[in-house]
């Protein structure tokens, strides 16, 4: 509703518009290229395996660059990553720990290794970051992985329904 956004919603219309340009971008950059989109896939994650490292580095106390007076309320840490707020952080490490997830079942080797520690970091960050958001949607992320890596038939389903909807209307 807003330009620049606001304090509480720092995604104002200019953010948004960029979101869209850099969606197209992606789509334009990959079109029928699985090499491309190999590559951009690497890019996010090896992208979300760096803000994790710091992220879990400032977890730990380990911060070389901000205090941690900045990301610690009381006896709660709430890390914000390279990105300045816990939820930022929850939100953009959303994106990639399933792309990383993905990469490291379909690789093997090192890249899997890299893949894989991407991908426990960036869990680890999501929650180090004490976004309840992000939480969840690590968690949906996961369920509906094992659903569709349980053998989903989708076939199947279509001809039950079908079945399903003969009979209904045959009653």
């Amino acid at each position: 509703a807003s330009l620049f956004g606001s304090f509480e919603n720092q995604m104002g219309l200019i953010t948004r518009v960029c979101f869209v340009i850099c969606f197209a971008g992606l789509i334009i950059a990959v079109r029928a290229s699985r090499e491309r989109l190999r590559v951009i896939l690497w890019s996010m994650s090896l992208t979300g395996l760096l803000v994790a490292a710091y992220a879990t580095a400032q977890f730990f106390g380990m911060d070389p660059f901000v205090p941690s007076t900045l990301y610690t309320f009381g006896s709660v840490v709430r890390v914000s990553g390279t990105l300045g707020h816990s939820n930022y952080l929850g939100n953009f490490l959303l994106y990639t720990t399933p792309i990383s997830a993905a990469l490291a079942l379909s690789g093997g080797g090192r890249a899997r290794r890299i893949a894989l520690a991407a991908t426990i970091l960036s869990a680890a960050a999501i929650i180090f970051s004490g976004t309840r958001g992000a939480w969840i949607g690590l968690v949906v992320a996961a369920v509906v992985f094992f659903w569709s890596e349980r053998g989903f038939d989708r076939e199947a389903v279509l001809k039950r329904k079908r079945k399903q909807l003969i009979l209904q209307s045959a009653a």
